[in-house]
């Protein structure tokens, strides 16, 4: 069986439109990979920049920690601090109005020479400003406290009221003079 040349021009020109499609397939998933990969570059080259910076402010963040330092509550290494932190905190609710449901204290945790306690609210209720009045409260007791985590809702047919989850992380230092 002989093939004419109308055969053979057809037959290549077939195999060409197949290479075609399959180097564009190839070049298609070369392009997505090498833009992933300036994406990526894009990530790491900011992430530099911002460690960079970071770096290079390091004598004002030593000076700021310093003058925070003496601010921060002190504890004996062997004394539990979650019965502290939780009594600050219920006093605080009930003296402004902020119903705490569901609450529990987490595990302590060391970050270089400052220790972190985490207590988590799954279900508080309250008005906005008493809950405000609540955190401020709280950190007036001098207690070095950050939010990482805050859902606030409001209560459905009760307008004004709020509900809502937090964790509330407690930063202190350990000592054994202190008293």
């Amino acid at each position: 069986m002989s093939m004419s040349t109308k055969d053979k021009q057809l037959l290549v020109v077939i195999g060409l439109v197949i290479l075609f499609g399959i180097t564009l397939a190839n070049f298609r998933k070369c392009a997505e990979n090498i833009s992933a990969k300036q994406r990526a570059l894009q990530i790491a080259k900011d992430n530099v920049a911002l460690q960079t910076e970071l770096i290079a402010a390091k004598d004002i963040w030593a000076e700021r920690y310093e003058k925070k330092k003496p601010q921060m509550p002190t504890f004996k290494t062997d004394i539990q601090v979650d019965t502290y932190w939780l009594n600050i905190m219920d006093l605080a609710a009930e003296r402004h109005g902020v119903k705490i449901r569901n609450r529990h204290s987490g595990t302590e945790t060391k970050l270089s020479d400052v220790y972190e306690f985490p207590i988590e609210v799954k279900d508080w209720e309250s008005e906005l400003e008493p809950f405000i009045n609540f955190m401020y409260a709280i950190q007036a007791e001098g207690a070095m406290l950050d939010i990482r985590t805050l859902t606030i809702t409001p209560v459905a047919n009760k307008p004004g009221l709020l509900k809502g989850s937090f964790v509330l992380y407690c930063a202190y230092m350990r000592d054994d003079s202190a008293e």
